[in-house]
């Protein structure tokens, strides 16, 4: 744009402005070509055809229904999709079928399952948050063709890739290898032709798994698979969720080779008399409402280790789990005792347990922590919360790490020893998660580089 007048001295020239003529605003201008839309925070109204539907849940505003809707010609752009997610809320979704063609008239946001309209960065989705009185259901809409997925393996194009495609009705034209376990009903899964059924990081294959999932929450009634099965007739809208790209899908895919788990069962040596060991585990999220099978897994877990001198558990409810825990670790001829951290706030936090038998003179502490910019807003629950708000920021663990001195009996005498128990932040949320990972750990490092001046220390 361009304004003139003879009273200004310095005429006024800016970047171009674009204006829709029509009934609408297609979607491909609501997703725009970057990872967030340049329509952000807008009232918009537009139109598409459903590819899909998604149930999810979110610790930030429940439960929720939503579909996806594309534009059937689109803009012939690649960098922009031509599809996004509508998001009615907690309400159930009626009279709208795959193929309809609707009409929706609502906000524009960029969301996340743990941030909700607030999400931060490019770990977000696009989407319009509407009610049902904001959908118009215009009939039968034209056939939408699946997008062939041809994923790359450079982690950063990767995204981009997956970004350009958010929402689209999407393929995979051959079979697929799982190479990931299976998650809340979500496999991770690349193009079978390649042949690998592992992918590492920094590796050749790093930006190529996407995720997959029936559309119900949770992944109701999908099969629990591991690495090196193959599926077939992957499709559905691509959606992101939980930090990962994952398609929704409508219909199930098949099966073609279910992966059997090795004949041995994997098993830790036991210790000489001049050892100790130390294991560590994330039990995900393991509290009073997990089947009775999980605490069996577990215990088995630590029999087939011969009962670690100390053990490490991430994630798990320390005040209706442990106890129980300790005491079918005690039958089973392990006598443990344990210190458990602060719990987030989902109730879990990290728990420190050590070998009664083995270990003496413990003492334990929970008392470090720090504050970060990078920290969580959800951290109210930490004794460091207002210490940390008054400076602007977090604190920096969500759940701190439990720091345990003690002596352990070996038959070369007794060996006075430090274990630090860590849950870092995952790697969900983009740079703002990094930075905060790496000073996690740079904290850690400092902390054991004070404790290596005096005795041997132990990370987990």
């Amino acid at each position: 744009y361009g304004f003139t007048a003879a009273e200004w001295i310095t005429p006024t020239f800016g970047a171009p402005i674009y204006t829709v003529v029509g009934d609408y605003t297609p979607i491909y201008y609501i997703q725009g070509d970057g990872m967030r839309s340049p329509m952000e925070g807008q009232v918009v109204t537009t139109q598409g055809v459903v590819v899909g539907f998604f149930e999810g849940n979110s610790s930030a505003v429940g439960n929720f229904n939503g579909f996806f809707i594309q534009d059937a010609t689109g803009d012939g752009n690649p960098d922009t999709s031509d599809a996004i997610f509508v998001n009615q809320g907690t309400g159930a979704i009626s009279g709208i079928n795959e193929g309809d063609l609707v009409e929706v008239n609502g906000m524009v946001q960029e969301f996340s399952e743990w941030a909700g309209a607030s999400c931060v960065g490019d770990a977000c989705l696009t989407q319009i948050a509407v009610s049902p009185s904001d959908i118009t259901n215009l009939g039968a809409g034209s056939s939408i063709a699946a997008t062939d997925l041809a994923p790359l393996g450079d982690p950063i194009s990767g995204t981009l890739y997956f970004e350009s495609l958010e929402g689209m009705l999407v393929t995979f034209p051959s079979t697929t290898t799982v190479v990931g376990p299976t998650n809340y009903g979500t496999i991770r899964v690349i193009p079978g032709d390649l042949g690998v059924d592992h992918v590492l990081r920094n590796g050749p294959y790093e930006g190529m798994p996407v995720g997959v999932r029936p559309y119900q929450r949770y992944g109701s009634g999908a099969p629990n698979l591991i690495v090196g099965s193959v599926v077939s007739g992957v499709d559905g809208a691509l959606t992101y969720t939980y930090g990962d790209y994952v398609i929704a899908e409508q219909d199930g895919y098949t099966v073609d080779e279910d992966a059997l788990p090795p004949d041995t069962v994997p098993s830790w040596d036991a210790v000489t008399p001049l050892q100790f060991s130390a294991a560590t585990m994330n039990t995900l999220n393991f509290d009073t409402g997990d089947p009775a099978v999980k605490s069996t897994k577990l215990i088995s877990q630590v029999i087939q280790m011969n009962g670690p001198t100390f053990l490490a558990l991430e994630e798990i409810d320390g005040a209706g789990v442990l106890p129980g825990l300790v005491t079918d670790l005690a039958a089973a001829g392990y006598a443990y005792d344990y210190a458990y951290s602060h719990a987030d706030v989902g109730g879990h936090g990290v728990a420190l347990l050590w070998r009664t038998d083995q270990v003496s003179g413990v003492i334990t502490s929970t008392a470090y922590q720090g504050c970060s910019p990078y920290g969580s807003s959800s951290s109210t629950y930490d004794p460091m919360w207002a210490t940390c708000q008054a400076m602007g920021e977090y604190p920096l663990f969500s759940r701190r790490p439990v720091v345990l001195t003690g002596t352990v009996s070996l038959a070369s005498g007794p060996q006075q020893v430090v274990v630090i128990a860590n849950h870092f932040k995952s790697k969900l949320g983009g740079t703002a998660a990094d930075m905060r990972r790496l000073e996690q750990g740079q904290f850690v490092h400092d902390m054991a580089a004070q404790f290596e001046q005096s005795v041997p220390y132990v990370l987990m």
